[in-house]
């Protein structure tokens, strides 16, 4: 399965956060895996699912906002 890539260049695959490229050279502040403290996600359309999935895979997020195409998306592939 091929790596996903959040909008700020965060890398994920299959649910882990990796620890190279765009990853190490982030000046935001860390993020844990899994989340410990509310954390919402917001994103929408579909070519985003992957991405999105991943995110939720890993326990990035601990809430969603999205569109309904993309919350179909998700629940046709758990």
């Amino acid at each position: 399965m091929p790596s996903d890539n959040l909008a700020d260049g965060t890398e994920f695959h299959q649910g882990v956060l990796l620890k190279a490229g765009t990853n190490q050279r982030l000046a935001e502040f860390p993020l844990e895996q899994p989340v410990t403290r509310l954390t919402i996600g917001v994103a929408g359309g579909v070519h985003k699912t992957e991405a999105i999935l991943a995110t939720l895979t890993g326990k990035l997020i601990s809430g969603l906002i999205t569109d309904e195409a993309v919350a179909k998306a998700i629940l046709t592939r758990k």
